[in-house]
């Protein structure tokens, strides 16, 4: 389950920044007020559309047709404004040199990445489950 890839039973189409739903745009100036949108897609996947964001500092977000972000990513730290709660304090206790640099938030499990290449994965309510990866 790779953060912001693409698989073969995609598609996605370019779309222009303007029309990218307000809950996006609304979330981006929220999180990321100073950070430009450069390229924006909409997306359909078991006949379901995600919108994907790329940002000038290299974070990607996807979000749900229902406003939700559901996956970020990018190579520095995150708004905590973002995280969850409970992930955040956990990682926070736990591996207080590291900072989330990606989040993954499915309907029964969530996955943090880290920037010591770990990869932790939580239920939906935030407990945590176990260390997926180590790259």
């Amino acid at each position: 389950m790779p953060l912001l890839g693409l698989t073969a039973c995609e598609k996605e189409n370019r779309m222009d920044i303007q029309d990218l739903p307000a809950f996006v745009s609304d979330f981006i100036n929220v999180h990321f007020g100073d950070q430009q949108i450069v390229r924006a897609l909409r997306e359909y996947e078991d006949y379901q559309i995600r919108y994907k964001v790329f940002l000038k500092n290299g974070v990607r977000l996807a979000f749900n047709p229902g406003g939700e972000m559901i996956e970020i990513a990018g190579d520095q730290m995150l708004p905590d404004s973002i995280i969850p709660g409970v992930i955040l304090s956990f990682v926070s206790e736990r591996y207080p040199t590291a900072y989330i640099t990606g989040l993954e938030l499915g309907n029964a499990l969530q996955w943090a990445v880290l920037s010591n290449s770990l990869k932790l994965e939580f239920d939906r309510k935030g407990s945590f489950i176990r260390i997926v990866s180590a790259d």
